[in-house]
């Protein structure tokens, strides 16, 4: 049940920002002189289009956060992380639609964290490349800090392969190609990814691969946060594999890694390694040294791919790629071959456009 009378009703909405006097006086038209309650008048601005399920959500509770960030209106929630939570948002006057990721509550006391946070987005701003989703802008209102950034109309790639479970090879090496040219385009701007994983990849709706979250999975250890809660990402992972062969932390060849097993995960239909929350089974380096050949999962994955594959999951530094470059050079050649078998052009990598 809603807590209010339809007139606080009202005045909440205008309070909040999700509602103009004018929107108000079109939802009330609708009714004419009949009485409406406060539920009714809700249900109508949905079927009107001037309120979504998230704002009604929000306006019937006691709570007065969680409507606009900025100039903009968050809509709904279109995904949530450890470190964060993004919302789907339109600007309230330009009607701009964008993503806006929101620091979660349980960092906003924590001044280090904020500041890399911070930071981090405000270095994203410079990466201006196809494959990477920019970031437009970061900001803190008192308790509230977030970004800004483009919504791409699409999915991830994990929501991806739940509906397709495996693509074929040369569908997975353009998909690998994007990532790989976002990849060297920071790199060479000095940033990592450090949380390669399918749910960091966006496909847009014309099947181009973007990276999100650049940074974010290292700014806990730059900062030095400490909580029970973060045993459970990616970047468990990055420390186990570099400690299992005593490589320097933060190496950039790391990434490369992980973008081997998102190749082989699109190819097989698995992931290369057993998944779990086990902190010790995740920092176990047997993990690195188990990983059954991908045509021994797929016999009929073409050689040219599963070398490519092969060579970006050595557990050894130095016997992986030693840089983005290096594995793109293999992967554009890869898809020569394959366009020769089928017979299908390869489309040129959007990053070959982009400014360096």
């Amino acid at each position: 049940m809603i807590p209010y009378t339809l007139e606080e009703l009202t005045q909440r909405a205008l309070t909040v920002g999700v509602l103009t006097q004018a929107q108000i006086q079109q939802i009330r038209a609708h009714f004419g002189a009949a009485h409406v309650e406060p539920e009714g008048f809700l249900q109508a601005a949905v079927r009107l289009g001037l309120l979504t399920g998230y704002q009604v959500e929000r306006l019937s509770s006691e709570d007065s956060f969680g409507f606009l960030y900025g100039p903009y209106k968050a809509l709904y929630i279109v995904g949530a992380g450890t470190f964060a939570r993004v919302f789907r948002a339109v600007h309230r006057d330009t009607g701009e639609i964008v993503a806006v990721k929101v620091l979660r509550a349980r960092f906003s006391d924590n001044k280090a964290f904020i500041e890399h946070f911070l930071h981090e987005a405000k270095l994203g701003t410079q990466l201006k490349h196809p494959n990477i989703v920019p970031i437009y802008s970061a900001s803190s209102e008192g308790y509230l800090h977030f970004m800004t950034m483009e919504f791409v109309e699409g999915q991830t790639l994990r929501e991806f392969l739940k509906i397709r479970k495996k693509v074929d090879a040369r569908t997975a090496t353009v998909v690998v190609r994007d990532i790989a040219a976002g990849l060297e385009y920071a790199l060479r701007r000095g940033l990592q990814h450090r949380d390669l994983k399918l749910s960091n990849v966006m496909l847009a709706a014309s099947r181009q691969a973007k990276l999100v979250d650049f940074g974010l999975a290292s700014i806990a250890e730059k900062a030095d946060v400490n909580v029970p809660f973060l045993k459970n990402q990616q970047s468990v992972d990055y420390v186990a594999l570099e400690r299992c062969r005593g490589a320097k932390r933060d190496d950039p060849r790391s990434d490369l890694y992980f973008l081997g097993c998102m190749y082989y995960h699109m190819l097989s239909g698995e992931s290369p390694f057993l998944e779990t929350k086990d902190r010790t089974k995740r920092l176990d380096r047997n993990r690195f040294f188990n990983v059954k050949p991908l045509r021994q999962v797929e016999s009929d994955i073409p050689q040219v791919v599963a070398q490519i594959v092969a060579k970006a999951m050595q557990p050894e530094a130095d016997a992986r790629y030693q840089s983005p470059t290096m594995m793109l050079f293999d992967l554009n050649k890869a898809l020569e071959r394959l366009e020769t078998e089928d017979g299908r052009p390869t489309e040129p990598a959007a990053g070959d456009a982009a400014a360096t």
